[in-house]
């Protein structure tokens, strides 16, 4: 059928999708008249997260978590259990904009602003003890590596000189190395070097020489590989303190519940197009012909004539007219 045909069914029938809708608003008014008002109050809070963890925490899952809940239980004196609270409770928001809101329903509007600002803050403080606990597992793991590299360096700075103890005129092989590597491997104070070996006599022995540029290498090696290290860290351990951390940055404010009006518009609209199927179908499976227009389409031809619907008084009068 086209759109003018559905439109003419419709316009015939307009009563059945009226009646569906004025029923639908009915119930659901006499039903959200019943229902006693609800407030809606919504903190927003900034939860950052940690790049260089190897699992990121969840603001949404700490904030509808039974240890927050139980915390603001206790600190603002509720008689509900924590389920309760966390059943009127959602915390919505993503890790790329890093914002959150924490929305609380309430009968009373103080007390759901109250609610929704324990339960932000709350979240907040355990999410930054959580990341802060992540941090202090790393600079366990960040100190026995540094440790390591500390004993590395120690230990080939030591074979460097135990072998100049046992080889005097091997500290000459120092003055063979090149400009970088002299003098500038290890740690220091002034900018980071190893003080240059005091250059003795050359060396009359190759193998010994050549044993101890070997040590001398190794120990730059070892000095370059703490220094990297531990700028590695320095760098790391900066973005965790900058990243790792939430706070909340709009307290709640308490609003009247719209979900009443939603569920209105919502069940007018259900009824409307049910009623409106509704006329469809019965016009479909009605097989009358009630107007002309649909005569002459059954039939193909034009009406020449109207027969009135005659009712018992008319139908006796004809037959006492005609002698039947």
């Amino acid at each position: 059928m086209e759109i003018r045909e559905y439109w003419r069914i419709v316009r015939r029938r307009w009563w059945i999708p009226t009646l569906m809708v004025v029923a639908a608003v009915v119930v659901v008014g006499l039903l959200n008249m019943s229902s006693p008002a609800k407030y809606v109050a919504t903190a927003t809070a900034v939860a950052r997260t940690a790049t260089d963890t190897d699992k990121a925490i969840r603001f949404e899952e700490i904030g509808t978590s039974t240890k927050v809940a139980l915390r603001v239980r206790d600190r603002l004196h509720l008689s509900e259990s924590a389920q309760d609270i966390l059943r009127r409770t959602t915390v919505t928001g993503n890790s790329i904009s890093a914002l959150y809101r924490v929305s609380v329903t309430d009968g009373s509007p103080d007390r759901a602003v109250a609610i929704a600002n324990a339960l932000s803050e709350e979240a907040a403080a355990v999410y930054t003890d959580l990341a802060a606990g992540s941090q202090a597992v790393r600079t366990i793991q960040v100190d026995a590596q540094r440790a390591a590299y500390r004993e590395r360096y120690l230990a080939a700075t030591q074979r460097v000189l135990d072998y100049g103890v046992l080889h005097p005129d091997a500290l000459g092989a120092a003055s063979a190395l090149p400009g970088d590597v002299q003098g500038t491997s290890g740690v220091g104070e002034g900018g980071g070097g190893l003080q240059a070996l005091p250059v003795y006599l050359a060396p009359t022995d190759s193998d010994v020489e050549a044993k101890f540029l070997a040590l001398r290498l190794a120990e730059q090696l070892a000095s370059e590989a703490y220094r990297d290290f531990e700028a590695e860290s320095a760098r790391v351990e900066l973005n965790e303190l900058k990243a790792a951390r939430a706070q909340v940055v709009d307290p709640a404010v308490a609003e009247k519940d719209t979900t009443a009006r939603q569920r209105l518009f919502y069940a007018a609209t259900l009824a409307l197009v049910l009623g409106v199927g509704i006329a469809v179908g019965w016009d479909h499976f009605q097989h009358t012909v009630r107007l002309p227009e649909e005569a002459e389409i059954l039939a193909g031809h034009p009406v020449i004539g109207i027969i009135p619907r005659a009712n018992t008084r008319v139908v006796s009068a004809a037959r006492a007219v005609h002698g039947g």
